[in-house]
């Protein structure tokens, strides 16, 4: 049985307290409050067990908001493709997203599950595929470890992809599925596309390397 979120005094008195700045998870949260996928109470709850994520599992609480913009318009738990389904689209199949969440017989029965729900899933899913077991993950290592966890092995990144051309288009160079998809695209789609959502100015092609180290910065800092 999934937990519901905790209610407890002493996690009111702490979503009270001074947290972290964490300029493009709190915005993002924001408008999925705004937007209807996460209840207003739940707020708090739901950073509070991104944070824990991103402890647990090295990685930056932003680059997550980042990915969930892509792959489910900012945690949407109800986002689906008919073939994946919730915040970062557990994708059906004996090998795939859903089966490692624990719902391979049900993968839609995910969508009935809140925001705050599903992160417990995602907890599951990312010890399955070993995020945390290299380091301090990127951007674009968060991202492929939901999109292809396979995919990672390859480090440089200026080189294709083993990855077709069913994905969204900001992923690819140029924006054209045609093209390979490496690193840099992937980091800059994604900057890109949450730069559009939450009505930022984009980052442009000199500080994509820049924000790369801050994003391993900022997770070390989670420490």
């Amino acid at each position: 049985v999934l937990a519901a979120a905790p209610t407890s005094t002493a996690a009111a008195l702490q979503s009270k307290s001074v947290q972290p700045r964490h300029d493009v998870l709190d915005k993002t949260l924001d408008r999925a409050v705004a937007k209807g996928f996460i209840p207003a109470v739940e707020k708090s709850d739901v950073r509070d067990k991104i944070l824990e994520l991103a402890s647990t599992h090295k990685f930056n609480p932003d680059d997550f908001a980042r990915m969930t913009l892509m792959e489910s318009d900012g945690m949407n738990p109800r986002s689906t493709n008919q073939r994946c389904h919730g915040i970062i689209q557990f994708c059906d199949g004996s090998n795939r997203g859903a089966a490692s969440a624990g719902y391979a017989a049900n993968p839609k029965a995910i969508l009935g599950l809140s925001v705050y729900q599903q992160l417990h899933l995602v907890d599951k899913y990312f010890d399955d595929v070993g995020l945390k077991n290299k380091g301090q993950s990127g951007l674009d290592d968060l991202y492929l470890s939901v999109l292809m966890p396979s995919a990672r092995s390859e480090v440089r990144t200026d080189v294709a992809l083993p990855i077709g051309n069913n994905q969204a288009r900001a992923l690819y160079e140029g924006r054209d599925t045609s093209a390979p998809m490496t690193r840099d695209s992937i980091l800059q789609g994604l900057l890109k596309n949450a730069a559009d959502r939450l009505g930022q100015s984009g980052p442009s092609a000199g500080r994509l390397q820049a924000m790369r180290t801050a994003a391993y910065e900022d997770s070390t800092a989670l420490r």
